[in-house]
């Protein structure tokens, strides 16, 4: 029995690990990755609750390995655990459309993915203790991993209200927002394709343009405007109206050179021509 409860606790562990990974990686790609990255997270989080819930099922229906702190009973430690495995659910729920929303960045982010792993974790701490008698205060045990589950918990609901209270303008995007492949235009002197939220950062880390000759075409066709300085964070301001194809194909046309070679920029001219929508234009124009 105690074979099964340590393969149990390892893979409960390495689970909790690999979730608080994968928690940290949900905005780090194209709407299209990032939507896998986030159908895979809730396969990952999902196995790690039903581990952890087994795990403690199996300490809890075996003599325990240890004695627990006075005045404390066994039945009270577990209805204790009990309630905190139901607010931890509920956290997680809560933090999964939070952590999906890729307009909220920044300190609740990081302590949320960190959560990810070291709530579930404190659940494994305490099994070890109770099942296979890992060396540590009962004291500690019951509450150390008590607090760490609860305020870990709380986080999620925090960072829902706190985003409620400041909410930001809708209309302003990150980069993780928009949906690539886009087009940068510079005025009417020059156009990049931007195939993913790094390539528009490091974009804009480089560019010496003024923030407000920058225009932004995203797949649909909507139109942004440029917000920062170089060395803020990248936002923008999405228009009202969406930029109509033609307009937009006739706006690239009017750019003095698409390469500069003028055999290649005549066919870069006549595919463009050609093409009807934002993503087929990405794999006609240079880079």
């Amino acid at each position: 029995m105690n074979l099964v409860v340590i393969i149990g606790l390892v893979l409960a562990a390495l689970a909790c690990v690999l979730t608080g990974a994968m928690a940290g990686q949900l905005q780090s790609s194209d709407p299209a990755g990032n939507g896998l990255a986030q159908a895979y997270y809730v396969y990952t989080l999902t196995l790690t609750w039903i581990l952890v819930a087994v795990l403690l099922v199996l300490v809890f229906v075996r003599a325990p390995a240890v004695s627990p702190p006075v005045p404390l009973a066994w039945t009270t430690i577990g209805v204790g655990m009990a309630l905190l495995f139901l607010l931890a659910l509920a956290g997680q729920f809560i933090s999964l459309r939070w952590l999906f929303d890729p307009a909220n960045r920044g300190a609740w982010r990081s302590a949320l993915c960190i959560a990810a792993a070291v709530v579930p974790l404190a659940f494994v701490v305490f099994a070890a203790w109770r099942g296979v008698g890992l060396p540590m205060q009962g004291s500690l045990a019951i509450g150390g991993c008590a607090a760490v589950i609860g305020v870990g918990s709380l986080l999620p609901f925090g960072a829902k209200v706190f985003t409620a209270v400041n909410a930001a303008d809708p209309d302003v995007i990150t980069v993780s927002g928009i949906p690539y492949p886009a087009l940068l235009l510079n005025g009417s002197r020059s156009v990049r394709v931007i195939r993913y939220a790094e390539d528009l950062e490091k974009e804009r880390a480089n560019a010496s343009e003024p923030s407000n000759e920058l225009l932004l075409v995203d797949a649909s066709g909507a139109t942004y405007t440029l917000n920062d300085g170089p060395n803020d964070p990248v936002t923008f301001t999405r228009s009202a109206e969406p930029l109509a194809f033609d307009s937009l194909r006739a706006r690239l046309l009017r750019i003095p050179s698409l390469d500069p070679d003028p055999l290649k920029d005549a066919e870069i001219r006549k595919l463009v021509g050609m093409q009807r929508d934002v993503t087929a234009l990405s794999f006609v124009l240079p880079r």
